[in-house]
């Protein structure tokens, strides 16, 4: 059973290769260019498994921007035992797998906190323009629309917009469309409050006041 995991997750670990750039091909002085075999074989077999802690957390959209930087800043200290070839592919992998200034949970909820107020302002039009960058990155990440603020703050908007509809009949929110961008969004991000993910915190009373808007 532990040979079978051990070949499974070799196979894993290949396939993120795969999808990732190859090895430099090129050797600085004094040091020898190596195949990818050798390369995933060292990181495989590496005793250190906070290397793969480490890359968890630079490719997790739920992880704030200072966690990111603190672990692109450790992840050198924890490869260099792995020879420079090595330590160069994990570095370039990082790179690729992380989580820039605009897909992450922290940036998202501010765009949705910013529709939020826009929209209470009557600027329809900003909010809808923030709306449309929280749709593009829950449509790749739906967790970045479940952190607890975020959330919250998109049941509220969807009351908020409900309720204005119903009472002053605001043609220019129904023509801008900005409550079937949130239904979309919801759809979307609803779902995926169940993951066991411990960097979303639930609410159930958001849950609930979600249900209450959705029944009306």
């Amino acid at each position: 059973e532990r040979n079978n995991a051990n070949a499974e997750a070799f196979e894993k670990l290949e396939v993120v290769a795969s999808l990732s750039s190859p090895p430099s091909a090129t050797s600085s002085p004094g040091v020898t260019s190596e195949s990818l075999d050798t390369i995933l074989n060292k990181v495989h077999t590496a005793r250190d498994k906070h290397i793969f802690r480490l890359l968890a957390s630079i490719s997790s959209p739920t992880h704030s921007l200072a966690a990111r930087n603190r672990a692109l800043d450790d992840l050198p200290k924890r490869t260099k035992s792995l020879g420079q070839s090595t330590s160069s592919w994990i570095k370039s992998l990082a790179r690729r797998c992380a989580m820039g200034h605009f897909i992450n949970i922290d940036t998202i909820t501010e765009c949705i906190i910013l529709a939020q107020e826009a929209f209470q302002q009557r600027e329809f039009q900003i909010s809808m323009a923030f709306l449309e960058c929280v749709k593009v990155a829950v449509n790749i990440y739906p967790t970045l629309g479940g952190g607890k603020d975020g959330f919250e703050s998109l049941v509220e908007l969807f009351g908020e917009c409900r309720t204005l509809l119903k009472e002053e009949e605001d043609m220019d929110v129904e023509e801008i469309g900005i409550l079937t961008t949130l239904s979309g969004i919801l759809a979307i991000v609803a779902p995926s409050r169940i993951s066991p993910d411990k960097n979303v915190k639930k609410s159930p009373a958001c849950e609930d006041d979600l249900k209450s808007e959705l029944y009306r």
